[in-house]
């Protein structure tokens, strides 16, 4: 399946274009085509660092997932899941998916996946001229498109250099950041977010920072004694030294208390709320999930997967949700409404790599409690 209205063989020349998947998830009613006139163009994110571009592509061609996307695009490879003609399932309301084109993006929002989304938009806007680039949360409530919506100014920029100048250099290729150690100097890349989803202020930005711990993803940066965590994906090292060398650690004092390690034993209290709580960063850590839906329990979430202590369930869905449930939904790229219902299970299952079948087992806890004790 191609898109023959776009000179592929001259963009070929730039991103390895991918023909051979095709998504069902598309039309009103389900397969139907000729329904899409393109006004704007989409960007998404795909939510996690820890999903692959093969992954992705495999989700939204799943009649299951109940979602698709015109493209999915990382540094140097562009795949086509649907014709344009299509209205596929990406932007969250009807009239955009019968009105758009979505991209669905790598979230590290790297200069190389930068570089290649550029290059598609060029391609879309020879065809259907200059549409207007703009982000998923601009069509619904939600964190996607993520890093990259802090950067869509400089996006289009770019699809108009190669928009005007023709064929470009080919996408660098996505250098690892695995250099980064505890002592390293490090800036933050645009549009990127504290761990917890908050945003960064500009002055923290302009700025180098020593790095003070790696614990898998999560790298807490050194502020001057106040420590902050972020994505590893999110930093690049810094060139230079700083000011002043990064002082080493300070002893632990042999009275510290040391931070509670949760069981592992699929069972959601209070004890993991706090423990998912801690590893957030929220401001206000009691222990419970407020205002949750009442008419999820049994539904998507199994009451043999939790204990009570942890929860605080309403009888209608409340427009405040909870703060440590919108900080992990905006973490797996889910939306954020504060409410734990079957799509943010989903989005969780899905960044846990556990079965992603939208509902909240012993299983999908187990793995969320393995992941606090990170």
């Amino acid at each position: 399946m191609d898109i023959t209205a776009i000179n592929w063989t001259e963009m070929a020349q730039q991103i390895r274009y991918i023909t051979e998947h095709d998504t069902p998830n598309f039309g009103y009613p389900t397969g139907k085509k000729g329904q899409n006139t393109p006004k704007y163009i989409v960007i998404h994110h795909w939510g996690s660092d820890k999903s692959t571009f093969a992954g992705t592509v495999s989700w939204l061609c799943n009649p299951a997932s109940e979602v698709s996307a015109h493209f999915v695009a990382e540094a140097g490879r562009v795949a086509c899941l649907e014709d344009l003609s299509a209205a596929a399932w990406h932007a969250g309301d009807r009239w955009y998916n019968e009105h758009s084109i979505g991209i669905e993006c790598h979230p590290r929002c790297s200069d190389g996946d930068m570089q290649t989304v550029a290059v598609l938009i060029a391609g879309l806007w020879k065809v259907y001229g200059k549409l207007p680039v703009i982000g998923h949360k601009d069509v619904v409530a939600t964190g996607c498109p993520g890093r990259w919506y802090g950067r869509l100014a400089e996006l289009t920029a770019m699809a108009e250099a190669v928009y005007n100048g023709g064929v470009s250099d080919p996408a660098p290729e996505d250098e690892p950041v695995g250099e980064i150690q505890v002592g390293s100097v490090v800036k933050i890349r645009p549009g990127a977010q504290w761990y917890g989803g908050a945003e960064i202020p500009d002055w923290v930005m302009a700025k180098r920072w020593p790095v003070s711990d790696i614990s898998g993803d999560r790298v807490v940066l050194d502020k001057g004694g106040i420590c902050s965590p972020i994505h590893l994906a999110d930093l690049v090292p810094a060139s230079g030294t700083m000011s002043a060398p990064v002082p080493a650690p300070a002893p632990v004092p042999a009275t510290k208390p040391t931070v509670p390690q949760i069981d592992v034993d699929g069972k959601w209290g209070r004890d993991t709320t706090l423990a998912v709580q801690r590893k957030l960063g929220m401001p206000v850590q009691d222990g419970v999930l407020s205002n949750q839906y009442r008419g999820n329990l049994d539904a998507c979430i199994l009451r043999d997967a939790i204990h009570m202590s942890g929860w605080e369930f309403v009888g209608t869905v409340s427009g405040i949700g909870s703060d440590t449930v919108r900080a992990l939904q905006r973490m797996v790229g889910a939306d954020a409404d504060g409410v734990l219902g079957p799509n943010a299970i989903t989005a969780l299952q899905r960044w846990l790599g556990v079965k992603a079948d939208g509902v909240l087992g012993p299983e999908t806890v187990r793995a969320l409690q393995q992941w606090c004790r990170q």
